[in-house]
Formats: structure tokens, sequence, C-alpha cells
């Protein structure tokens, strides 16, 4: 149960005391140091170089969209289910993308064959074929484009079956950075982003976006800059086993588990089983690490003893290291409080609206003090947050309405959390735009339905969409809100016409749903 200060020391890949870690001289190691060499792609795929080129001239980061290869770079091609990026090698080299690396499926695929072809003197395309690859016969085309140019063959048809996560791992042991694990089933990209913040005078850097999963943590860490001291890897899954899987390579020494909620529900059948899923994070530290886990929720309460590292507890309601006092929610304009920690309490407002944001902002502080950073440095850090796109955005719309763009996903808890925001935000015509929440099975009539009762005590209008529209109308409309306020939309584009017809200078419209249901379309309609 929280109580003191409980901290561990240490960074990842590499031993140290239990004391708060400082940046060591390995981490100044230049660039090269980190970048991967053709000879160290032939290494951890199990082949060998042969012919003309360089393999000891260091790969720039690597991306899986072309464009945003810089000079010297690498393109992963990734095999997925909606789109491959084998059609567009040929465009890349056609591009004089300097290196291009083709991967199929990412997880346990086998590299059959490895080519590279210089497009300059010291860098060029690295080609791994793969059967699970749609495109294959594309690829081979755009490198054949290249005419005569040597070849450098990645031979001995590799079969270790090892993808983008080895080599992460690889430049996650170079930069010698301690990793920072971050997952739960809401607010994940905020808290990433705050504790990044908080920790950001020891050279942070985190996962951009949502590139949160098996193919993107290792994306993110192949793109590191040193000087980097502590990298923030937000972890999402879909099923068990998922997270230990990116913690085997990412190997986190910082754990942070915010919440446990519905989210996925479907995929893993009850809450207990994504608590689970979720601890796998807590039993991958080393126990010289640290758990950083929320007082506040039941279940993380139940899994955090399955941490070998000692527990640092943050919340607001009930007992814990980090905290936060005297509480005033100012609407639409944030929070203001007192962040609390062992070292003592800083005042704290935050830009962004919501109460949720302010325990992240515990965890965020529990983080950076595992780090050295004392609790007066990490408030005035956090006070510099902004929602990340399609979380909680808080912009001017059509007919000078507000608009709280929350489009990018929703489940019970987020959509109970965004609710409350437009609740709050004082205005005398409050509008709720409410997609499905997927991923929800046997739980999704019973959530949809308590979504519609929450919406009649939040906003004065609701327009639903999607399959359970109907039913978030009816609960709204059995809970008081007036039958001629509550709407289904037959599709998105329904949607956004009816959301836009009630626009005004006085009117917050919520835009909320999973990301599946594609409400973003709704939000760009109301900011023309």
């Amino acid at each position: 149960m929280p109580g003191g200060l409980t901290a561990g020391g240490g960074r990842a890949l590499v031993p140290a005391s239990p004391a708060a870690p400082k940046p060591s001289p390995r981490l100044l190691r230049t660039i090269s140091a980190m970048r991967l060499t053709p000879a160290d792609l032939a290494r951890l795929f199990g082949g060998r170089l042969e012919g003309a080129g360089e393999p000891s001239a260091p790969l720039a980061a690597i991306e899986t969209d072309s464009r945003n290869v810089r000079p010297g770079g690498a393109f992963v091609a990734l095999a997925g289910e909606r789109l491959d990026g084998h059609v567009h090698v040929g465009a890349a080299a056609a591009a004089g993308i300097p290196a291009a690396s083709v991967a199929g499926a990412v997880r346990g695929f086998r590299a059959v064959a490895h080519r590279l072809e210089p497009v300059l003197e010291s860098d060029g395309v690295l080609w791994i074929n793969d059967s699970k690859a749609t495109n294959v016969d594309a690829a081979v085309t755009g490198l054949r484009a290249l005419g005569d140019r040597p070849v450098v063959w990645i031979g001995g048809g590799g079969s270790k079956g090892v993808g983008p996560e080895a080599l992460a791992a690889e430049v996650a042991a170079r930069a010698g950075c301690a990793v920072v694990g971050v997952t739960g089933s809401v607010g994940k990209t905020s808290a990433k982003e705050l504790c990044a913040l908080a920790l950001g005078g020891r050279d942070a850097a985190a996962t951009p976006g949502n590139l949160n999963t098996w193919t993107g943590i290792p994306i993110s860490v192949l793109g590191l800059t040193p000087p980097v001291g502590v990298f923030v890897a937000e972890m999402a899954m879909s099923a068990p086993g998922e997270i230990r899987d990116l913690c085997s390579f990412a190997r986190p020494r910082t754990g942070v588990l915010l919440n446990v909620g519905l989210a996925h529900v479907e995929l893993l059948g009850s809450l207990a089983a994504i608590a689970d899923a979720k601890a796998e994070l807590l039993e991958s530290l080393p126990a010289d690490g640290v758990a950083v886990c929320n007082a506040d929720d039941p279940e993380v309460r139940r899994v955090a003893a399955r941490s070998p590292a000692p527990v640092t507890w943050f919340g607001i309601d009930a007992p814990a290291d980090y905290g936060a006092v005297d509480v005033v929610d100012a609407g639409l304009e944030g929070v203001r409080c007192r962040l609390v920690g062992p070292d003592g309490s800083a005042p704290l407002r935050l830009r962004v609206p919501g109460l949720h944001t302010v325990r992240n902002a515990c965890a965020a502080a529990a983080v950076a003090g595992r780090h050295g950073v004392g609790i007066a440095e990490a408030a005035e850090r956090l006070a510099a947050f902004e929602a990340p796109p399609q979380r909680g955005v808080v912009r001017r719309g059509a007919e000078g309405a507000v608009i709280v763009d929350d489009s990018y996903n929703a489940s019970p808890a987020s959509v109970a959390a965004a609710l409350a925001v437009l609740a709050g935000s004082g205005a005398a015509r409050r509008l709720a735009v409410l997609g499905d929440m997927l991923e929800l099975g046997d739980h999704a009539a019973d959530a949809h339905a308590e979504a519609g009762r929450q919406a009649a005590r939040a906003a004065t209008a609701l327009i639903a969409v999607g399959e359970h529209a109907a039913l978030m109308v009816e609960a709204a409309v059995a809970a008081g809100m007036p039958a001629d306020c509550a709407r289904v939309a037959g599709d998105v584009d329904e949607a956004a016409r009816l959301a836009r017809a009630q626009c005004d200078p006085g009117t917050v419209v919520l835009v909320k749903a999973s990301h599946g249901v594609a409400l973003e379309r709704v939000v760009e309609r109301l900011l023309r």
C-alpha cells in the first residue's frame, strides 16, 4: 500500500547504483556510435557481407514512412494488414534515399535473402525479402531500376527470426539510456508526454505520437539522437504477452501503470485479465528498478505486488507518495493544484482540462523524482503541457463554437472523463457527439447505455453515431434528456451536418469515439 518514498535506481541495460541516476559519460556518445552499420545488420540477421560497399559506414535513423527519411536514413517497408510498404521501395530509391530496408511482417519474420545496393558511395538499399510481403515483386522492380550500381549481398539465408526489435535492442544498448515504460487502459499518450516534459532537463526522449506497439517502439528507439538520458516508451497491448514481449527488448527499469479499464475487454475477456496483461510491465522490471502505480485504482493496487522492484505510488484520492491537493477545476481553461511529493509541494497550473490530467501529472512527477528531479522543478516543466492531437484539444470552431476534440479513441473510462470536462465547461449549450466504443464485447450494451446516461447529465444535446447509437440515445432520453435534443446520425457525415447546425458562440461541442469510427471527420467539418 502507499507509504513513504520508495525509489530504486539505475538505467536500462547498464548496471547502476540505487541513487537517483545522473547522465553518465556513456550517454554522450556520438550519433555514429549509436547508428547501425551494414555489418551490424548482417550480424543481427545471421548473414554475411559480400561484394562491394563499406560495411562499417553507419546508417542514420530508420523510418517506416519513406516521406520522412532524411539523407543517409533508412526506410523500413512493413507489410501490414492494410498497407504494404514494399510498393514504395522503387519510389524511395528513385528519390535518392540513401538506404531503404524492406522487411515483411515484423514479428518473427525470416530474412530469406539480404541485398544491399549502394545509392551513394557509402550508403545503400537493404532488401530483406519475406514470404509474408504481398508486394515483393514491386520491391524487386524498384531495386532493379537502380541499374548497374555495386551490390553488397548479406547472404547466408539468415534464419534467426529477428526484426526491428533486435535492431532497437542494439541501439538501446549503445545509447545506455534509462527506459521508462508507460501503460494503462486510458491516458497513455498524455502521460508519456507529461513524463518526458518532467524529465526534460535530463535529455529525455519519448515515443512520438502513438508509436506504442511491437513495430512502433523499435522504430522510435532506432530514431534516437544522443545525448538521451531517459527514453519514455508508451506500451500498448491487445493480448496477453504483448507487453512482456515489448519489455524483452526495451528493458525498462521504471514502469508506470496508470489504470485498468474495459478497453480491449472483448479481446481479453475480463477486467482482471486486462490488469494481468498490463501487469506484465511491472513483472518485467529489475529488482533495482521502480514501479510507479496508481493508488486510486483497485486493479492496479491488486497487481502492484507482482513487481520485483519497489513501488512508488501516485494518486489524488488515496494516500500516495506523489499527489495533488487544493485542486481547482477551471473548466476548459485547465486545472490548478499543488503538486505534492516527498520533497515538498509546488503550485501547478495545467492548461489542459480534466482531473484525469492531474492524476497523470502526479505519475510524471513520480517518474521525474525517480530520476533526481525535485517537485518544484517538475511542476514548472509540467505547466508547459499541451494535449496531444485529438486527445482533449480545445479549439475554436465554426460560428464561434468551442470544439473539444477527443476523437482519437474512446473507452468507458475515457468517455466518462471527457463528459465531465464538457459538464464543467460552464457553457449554456453543451453538445456531445459520441460514437461507438469498440472492442467491448459482452460489455458493449451496458457501457453504451451508461454513456448515454452520462451524456444526459453532462450535455444539453446528444448526437450519436454507430452500431450502438440508438442505445445511447434511448438511455439519454430515459435519463431525462428531451427527446428532441437526442439524435441518431446514420453515418459520420450526417453527424457532422447535425453538429454543424448547432454551432454558435455559446456552444461547446465534445467529439469522442473509438478511432475506427473516424469522428475526426466531424471535427474537420466543425473547424471549417
